[in-house]
Formats: C-alpha cells, sequence, structure tokens
C-alpha cells in the first residue's frame, strides 16, 4: 500500500478499505503525471488529518487558491485525528514519504504538527527536499526548526488581544474562569492563557471536564466569575453542541470569551484565527521556492490575522457594551 508492505503490522492490517483505496489512487496519480508532467512543477501536500475536518479544509482552500495553475497539487492526508496510535502516525507518514519520493517532489508542504513530527523531523529536514509546513502549534522549538530547508507559518491563537478586550470590558476583573476539556491539549492552552492573565493582575482558575454533565456543572459555576474564558470542549466523549448551545442560552450571566470559532455558541466574542491565511502564505511561499528562493530566506512567521466573533444572545445576556470599533468590524453568529 503506497510502496509499503502491510506484512506483519497490526495497524496496516487494521486499515478500513476506505484509507486502501485512498493510497491506490494516489499510487494512480503518481503514474499519472510521471506519464504526463509536461515539465510542471510537483508540490506534494500532506495533512495530518482528514478532508471533511473543517480546519484543515480551509488551510487546504487557501493553499489551492494560491497555487491554482502554478503547479501540480497532489495531496496526501495522513488521517491521525481518527487514528491517533504512535504506530499509525509512523505508518502514514512512511507512506507520505513513499509518495513523496515516487513523486520527486519540487516543493513539500504540510499542515498541522503531526504531519511536522513524523514526516519533517525524522524524514525531511536537513534533505535538499524544500519543505513549507503551516499549523504547527506555538512553537517549533521542539521540531528543531529552523533547519536550512524548512521554512513556515506557526499557528498562535490571538490570546493576548482576546484578554486585553476582556479586561476593558470588565475593568474590576480579578478572578475568571477557564471553562474546557480535560484533556492534556486544553492543559497546554489553560497555561498560556494563565500567563498572559497574569500580567493582568488576573487568577485564571482552571474548570476542566471529562463529561458533558460535569462541563454544565462546570458552566454554571463559571457565570459567578468576573468573566469566562471558553476553552474547547469538543473532545468530551459524550460531548452534545446542541445541547450545549442550549444550556448556554440558559445559563449565560457573565460576559465570555474564547479563540475557537466552533466554541461561538457558548461565549459572547470571539478572536479566532483564519487558517486561510495560513494556506495563502504557504501557497506565496512554495511559489517563492519554485522561482529560486531557498526556504532559509523566508522566515518562520506567526500568524497575523484573526476574525471578531459577537454572539448577541450571549452579549446581551451579560450586559457587557462593546466598543463601537469591535462590535462593527464582527461577524455575528
Amino acid at each position: 500500500m503506497c510502496g509499503i508492505s502491510p506484512q506483519g503490522n497490526s495497524v496496516l492490517q487494521a486499515r478500513t478499505l476506505a484509507a486502501a483505496a485512498v493510497c491506490v489512487t494516489l499510487l494512480a496519480t503518481v503514474a499519472d503525471i510521471r506519464a504526463d508532467n509536461n515539465g510542471d512543477s510537483v508540490c506534494v501536500y500532506v495533512s495530518s488529518y482528514h478532508q471533511g475536518l473543517e480546519w484543515s479544509d480551509r488551510i487546504e482552500d487557501g493553499l489551492r487558491e494560491g497555487l491554482e495553475n502554478e503547479c501540480r497539487l497532489v495531496q496526501y492526508n495522513m488521517d491521525t485525528k481518527r487514528h491517533a496510535s504512535n504506530e499509525f502516525k509512523v505508518e502514514a507518514a512512511a507512506e507520505a514519504l513513499s509518495l513523496i519520493q515516487s513523486l520527486g517532489a519540487d516543493v513539500v508542504l504540510t499542515s498541522d504538527d503531526d504531519a511536522a513530527e513524523y514526516l519533517i523531523v525524522p524524514h525531511l529536514a536537513g534533505t535538499r527536499t524544500p519543505v513549507v509546513f503551516t499549523g504547527v502549534d506555538w512553537t517549533v522549538e521542539q521540531y528543531g526548526f529552523p533547519v536550512e530547508n524548512v521554512t513556515g507559518m506557526v499557528e498562535a491563537s490571538p490570546i493576548r488581544p482576546l484578554i486585553e478586550q476582556a479586561v476593558a470590558s470588565i475593568p474590576d476583573a480579578d478572578r475568571v474562569a477557564y471553562v474546557g476539556a480535560a484533556t492534556v491539549t486544553e492543559n497546554d492552552n489553560f497555561k498560556r492563557y494563565e500567563h498572559v492573565a497574569e500580567q493582568q493582575g488576573i487568577e485564571l482558575v482552571a474548570l476542566m471536564s471529562n463529561s458533558f454533565d460535569t462541563w454544565k456543572q462546570d458552566f454554571k459555576i463559571a457565570q459567578e466569575f468576573d468573566f469566562v474564558i471558553i476553552g474547547n470542549a469538543t473532545e468530551i466523549d459524550d460531548w452534545d453542541s446542541g445541547a450545549a448551545e442550549a444550556f448556554a442560552n440558559e445559563s449565560t450571566r457573565t460576559f465570555s470569551v474564547t479563540s475557537h470559532d466552533w466554541m461561538m455558541p457558548f461565549s459572547a466574542l470571539g478572536y479566532t484565527t483564519l487558517p486561510e491565511e495560513q494556506g495563502q502564505w504557504a501557497a506565496e511561499s512554495a511559489l517563492a521556492i519554485l522561482a529560486g528562493s531557498s526556504p532559509a530566506s523566508i522566515p518562520i512567521v506567526t500568524n497575523r490575522q484573526w476574525d471578531t466573533w459577537i454572539n448577541e444572545k450571549l452579549l446581551e445576556a451579560s450586559g457587557v457594551i462593546l466598543p463601537s470599533q469591535v462590535d462593527e468590524n464582527a461577524r455575528r453568529l
């Protein structure tokens, strides 16, 4: 499958027929491109996740728009959101590498951390293959970047401006709740918020839930705080978005903010990153490399843009009136 034998490998043997069909399609694509490339540059895009996941799809949209008619784009989805074992990730990265090598890719583009950790670091970093990453969360230190053939855009949520706006809206705030899922990722996110909150003289209290019922209890407790930061709760096993929205509409009494657009049904104000920005930046960088620039000449950057969102029902329930420059430019839920 994609140049890798599944014999004796329990992960590959367990893969679905749909995943196998994807590999067959990719191999057919390799043959097609070999037969009729017409001298076009070949760009291989390796997504950590699967198509149908909104965040990844929006990065892909920005990437495809930027590369349209400029290079032959072939995509490989590692599918590690739905298959999270280390063994699966190692094999998915090996398959992606086989595709890259078969095509003789001129540029490799990736999205999210698993592609960076399992594909770029062990297989591509320090080689002659130019690589442009996106969607790496917060820092690249754990991957040893920059290296000469790798550049990219680091993804960071606009935590500081979000907290600054919340403090401006609730000037006497000194004790704030963070409501999220009891996961490693959310614990890391809490620590980032906590660091910024401390600089504002605010105590941030974590209310982390491992069930939907606990999340509802925590959400209600949070209404007693000066304001609430709504973290990501969708990793809770029995999460119910519809029921959560109804509960938030009934229970909200306090101003709430989030940096996740998918959590806006439960928050009054959101500052959320734009995945399209990352795809567009990656496309521009790939085109610069194809035109002769080295990845080392393109600095690693952090995303710069965000959307402002307002949930009018929850904002009204909180009693907060936002500044006109925030209110007028916001998207409405």
